[in-house]
């Protein structure tokens, strides 16, 4: 049986004779090669033997999950598919290079939290600010603002992240923070909650989830009983001599 792309090409003409012939070709070339003796060369019994364990898996896979296995395994699991709590922040970077050292650059990002924090209500206002005195570059380009992020996303500096989250508790809520690249003026601009997720909407997460446990747990079965029906000896001396190339 050949996939649907195969088989749309092999309707042009003479595409069914090319595709025979290129087939007689190869199984002419396999069997040469196997009159060569190269059917023992390590590499290809090394490939052969992947590919026989993967079919042999494969046909020991286990039946599909039940509906009332897999909704057994979201509950079991229900905290890996919520969506955890999120904040997005708007920030002015000051660099002390810019501002004339660490001591003036945190004066100076003090002095604009005390005016951001007056105009708390006015989103274009610390827009402007950002604008004006931010030194990151990167971040200008959107204002200053941040995607939303989690207490745990690495791509957000920690102390702005421990802010987001500790600190800033309403949305216009600002504060100052030291980070590597100096001083940030960090407003809140977005919050999330804890999203819960519905069975109906993260089903097919669960199934992959309960069929990757499945086919383990078939596999370290297989295992263990081939395992417990050979005869395996491992010899320290023989090993000592094994060299991974």
């Amino acid at each position: 049986m050949q996939v649907p792309d195969v088989r749309r090409k092999l309707r042009r003409p003479g595409a069914r004779a090319r595709f025979v012939e290129d087939q007689i070709d190869l199984a002419l070339l396999a069997a040469e090669a196997d009159r060569r003796g190269l059917t023992q060369d390590r590499e290809v019994q090394r490939v052969l033997a992947q590919i026989l364990a993967r079919r042999l898996l494969e046909s020991s896979a286990p039946p599909p999950a039940t509906e009332a296995e897999l909704r057994a395994a979201f509950e079991a699991h229900r905290a890996d598919f919520d969506r955890p709590a999120e904040r997005r922040v708007s920030a002015i970077v000051l660099s002390p290079r810019r501002w004339g050292g660490a001591a003036k650059a945190r004066t100076r990002a003090v002095e604009l939290r005390a005016e951001a924090q007056a105009h708390r209500a006015e989103p274009e206002h610390f827009r402007r600010l950002v604008d004006q005195y931010s030194d990151d570059a990167k971040s200008k380009l959107r204002g200053g603002a941040t995607p939303y992020f989690t207490h745990d996303d690495e791509t957000v500096a920690a102390p702005v992240r421990e802010a987001a989250f500790t600190v800033l508790a309403e949305i216009g809520d600002v504060t100052v923070v030291e980070s590597k690249q100096g001083p940030q003026v960090v407003r809140l601009i977005g919050r999330r909650g804890v999203s819960s997720a519905s069975f109906e909407a993260v089903r097919a997460r669960v199934l992959r989830l309960v069929d990757k446990q499945r086919r383990a747990a078939a596999e370290a079965a297989l295992l263990e009983e081939l395992r417990r029906r050979a005869t395996i000896e491992l010899h320290d001396k023989a090993m000592r001599r094994i060299r991974v190339e």
